[in-house]
């Protein structure tokens, strides 16, 4: 039994890539269960280098992936996917099964069932889809498939499409995977993912995980793990992979300390509320090895926060939020903002209270941005607009076209599915054009 993992380029993303977690997790799956297996992640292949500076290549890196898969004569070749990546990856599973008819092809990665049927009725070339965490999936998956055994009954695997699919497989308990960088192709590991916990506390109607219970690693099995990716790895620089990384607690004292105290010495950044930060906390970052955060603050309009489900104290979470900025400058601590506009019901005067917050904070020398709202699959507004509560449209204005809905994306009919980042929530307060139109000024304003 041999696997091939496979990571297709997210071109959505120009900045230096860090090798698949996903892929590194899968890959401790198989090597916990003894099966041949080797990784390719294709943001870190060269040849997409050349692709992120010119913007050319797509065939190029499609036959790189497609030999490196026939020279390795695997029997199941799986992956890893999110919307952008799903034409690429249609394109590269049809080229294997023009070559190897009898290959068996998996995808994961996916969050909803609204995407596993649009795979499934859009290509016969995938086999399998998963839906939700493969920790218990993935194995019980492995077992029936090399025995030949029937996998329909598995929870959270699909062949076929249909619309009783559940929304997603059984929840794993906890983090019990290590993952795994060894049987990967072209990594570099002195930078990684790591991953402390999943899920959130929180219900912003804009995140994908809205759905996904928290979890997380006690403070002393997260200080072994970064100690166990350190020495094993030679790990010098770590990005939590947590969606929430708490800045208040018990939990983030005891982490901070048990960290700053032992003999490991590594840089790391992590995303964090804008709200959730404790002044005592902020102090503790640099000791013990923290050097940026990542901070959504998604908007400073107080009736907008409410609607997204950001905060119940709209006015208490804005005064923070400047507070909480000017602490972690004080410490020497880069930090990156984001804000979001084009919210469903946001007004023009909310969007431009945004632009000008994101303005003053470019101006003080922080890495701020804001862009149109994008609705994902598996997020709360995604729910919405299936039940037709929410109108998408696909972006006319060229200045905010993005087109980086990924690798051969022309090939198929526009979908939100697998270009959200081309499609923009109807607003009741003025027409689309408007709407682009005031987006395209901001964006403008903000530079």
């Amino acid at each position: 039994m041999k696997v091939i993992l496979i990571s297709p380029p997210n071109s959505f993303d120009k900045s230096p890539s860090l090798p698949s977690l996903t892929l590194a997790t899968l890959s401790g799956i198989l090597k916990k269960h003894q099966i041949d297996h080797i990784c390719v992640d294709g943001n870190l292949m060269p040849s997409f280098e050349k692709y992120k500076q010119n913007g050319t290549g797509n065939q190029v890196i499609l036959q790189e992936i497609t030999e490196l898969v026939m020279n390795y004569k695997p029997d199941l070749v799986c992956l890893s996917l999110w919307g952008v990546s799903i034409p690429f990856a249609f394109k590269l599973a049809e080229q294997l099964k023009q070559k190897a008819s009898r290959l068996k092809i998996m995808a994961g990665g996916i969050r909803d069932t609204y995407t596993a049927n649009y795979i499934l009725n859009a290509t016969t070339d995938i086999d399998y889809v998963f839906v939700g965490e493969a920790e218990n999936s993935f194995p019980k998956f492995l077992h029936h498939f090399i025995r030949g055994n029937e996998t329909k009954k598995i929870t959270g695997v699909y062949s076929e499409a249909s619309d009783d699919l559940v929304r997603t497989a059984p929840i794993e308990s906890g983090l019990s995977v290590t993952p795994s960088y060894d049987q990967f192709i072209n990594v570099d590991t002195r930078s990684l993912f790591v991953e402390t916990s999943r899920g959130c506390i929180y219900q912003c109607v804009f995140c994908g995980l809205h759905y996904t219970p928290y979890r997380r690693l006690t403070p002393q099995q997260a200080v072994e793990h970064i100690r166990s990716m350190k020495t094993k790895y030679d790990v010098g620089y770590i990005n939590f992979a947590d969606n929430f990384f708490p800045m208040k607690g018990q939990w983030i004292s005891q982490f901070l300390e048990l960290l700053a105290e032992s003999e490991i010495k590594i840089y790391w950044s992590c995303l964090i509320r804008a709200d959730n930060i404790d002044k005592a906390i902020i102090k503790k970052l640099k000791p013990a090895g923290c050097v940026g955060v990542f901070m959504g603050v998604e908007s400073t309009d107080n009736e907008t926060l409410v609607l997204m489900k950001k905060s119940r104290s709209p006015e208490r979470y804005i005064q923070q939020l400047s507070e909480n900025i000017g602490a972690l400058a004080e410490q020497e601590i880069n930090i990156k903002v984001s804000t979001i506009i084009g919210f469903p019901g946001e007004t023009k005067k909310s969007m431009w209270s945004t632009a000008r917050f994101v303005k003053n904070l470019k101006e003080k020398g922080v890495d701020a941005y804001t862009g149109p709202l994008v609705i994902y699959p598996g997020s709360a507004l995604w729910e919405q607009y299936i039940r037709g509560e929410i109108k998408l449209n696909r972006i006319q204005h060229q200045t905010i076209k993005r087109n980086q809905s990924g690798m051969f994306h022309e090939c198929y009919p526009p979908d939100p599915i697998i270009s959200p980042n081309d499609f923009i929530p109807e607003n009741h307060h003025m027409s689309q054009t408007e709407l682009e139109s005031q987006i395209s000024d901001i964006l403008t304003f903000v530079g």
